[in-house]
């Protein structure tokens, strides 16, 4: 294993983490880890724009449907990050 050598980019520390426990152990669930590490960066995104949306918005209809698909988007990351996790204590 090489020092101070860039393996791979990573939205969250937790696929960080998890990605660096692969490596060390040397098994091959990269691809696992890129997909969750995807969702949580979309499901976060999304997140930002629902939060802003709730925060600006007049319309009671937006506002709702906003909080209705924050509340999804936060169950989604949690999700995500659960699954990760288990990369890194198992």
């Amino acid at each position: 294993c090489k020092e101070n050598k860039r393996v791979a980019e990573t939205y969250s520390k937790t696929a960080a983490v998890a990605w660096a426990k692969c490596v060390i152990k040397d098994k091959k669930h990269f691809d696992q880890i890129r997909k969750l590490d995807d969702e949580i960066a979309k499901h976060h995104t999304d997140s930002l724009f629902y939060k802003n949306t709730i925060e600006k918005t007049d319309s009671d209809v937006k506002r709702e449907t906003a909080e209705f698909r924050l509340d999804i988007s936060m169950d989604k990351t949690r999700e995500a990050k659960a699954n990760l996790m288990r990369f890194v204590f198992v």
